[in-house]
């Protein structure tokens, strides 16, 4: 049997045959962050009192524990299929919001007659198109290789050891 074996079964001796945490308090913890996104609530939501300058510290440890960082994880799993979001729902809102980023609209002045201009939201099309590109990985680093740190000591009362050292530094260059 593996490390990670051992410790998949020591994890699952933390679960019910549902998959909730038998510790209530933890169960509490990872449902109550589920919704608010912040460990010093989730905390107070399981029973800690928030007056005590220790929460935030007994916050870290719970979060910290496997079995309900797997927890949050189920949970939050489940919400998404509750809700279906995924990345192709994802990618159509993206694309839905360039669409209407990139519309034209009419400027109107107060009585509501068009005064011969026309905007149009630039920024959140822009950024749209990014994380759309991102997802897509069309704006990967493209890799330059890497440089290495070379010393040449050189006489510069030397024409012959200069001239040699630029044909050396241009075929380092060009390869």
């Amino acid at each position: 049997m593996t490390g990670q074996e051992i410790s998949i079964d020591v994890l699952e001796e933390h679960f019910n045959e549902d998959g909730s945490l038998k510790n209530p308090k933890y169960e509490l913890y990872a449902q109550s962050y589920v919704q608010s996104f912040q460990h010093r609530q989730a905390a107070i939501d399981c029973g800690f009192d928030p007056s005590k300058t220790s929460i935030k510290d007994a916050a870290y440890r719970i979060s910290k524990k496997p079995e309900v960082r797997r927890r949050i994880r189920a949970v939050l799993a489940d919400r998404v299929d509750d809700i279906a979001i995924n990345e192709d729902w994802v990618i159509l809102r993206l694309a839905n919001l360039v669409d209407r980023a990139l519309q034209a609209t009419e400027v109107l002045d107060r009585e509501g007659n068009p005064i011969g201009e026309w905007q149009f939201d630039g920024r959140n099309a822009n950024r749209s198109l990014e994380l759309l590109g991102n997802h897509l990985g069309m704006f990967k680093q493209k890799d330059v290789g890497t440089a290495e740190k070379v010393i040449i000591n050189v006489d510069y009362g030397n024409p012959e050891q200069l001239r040699i050292t630029r044909e050396v530094i241009e075929h380092e260059v060009e390869t």
